[in-house]
């Protein structure tokens, strides 16, 4: 496999893999401390702002740039 089709292949690998463990993450996170709720969000590179209209949270799981949530 060369350099843009194993890419590819990567990234379709990581969104089953987050989309997985998104069905389970809900329930998980109640039964996390904070300090490894922080590891997890670090490991996902999660980091969420304030915006002029909610919040932007971007991440590992955002292929596309930011995603603005509006609260």
């Amino acid at each position: 496999m060369v350099g843009r089709e194993r890419v590819e292949e990567l990234e379709r690998d990581r969104d089953d893999v987050i989309e997985s463990y998104a069905g389970m993450l809900p329930d998980a996170l109640d039964a996390l401390s904070g300090e490894e709720r922080r590891r997890l969000y670090g490991m996902l590179r999660l980091e969420v702002a304030p915006a002029p209209n909610g919040l932007e949270i971007t991440g590992a799981f955002s292929t596309s740039g930011p995603r603005s949530i509006v609260t």
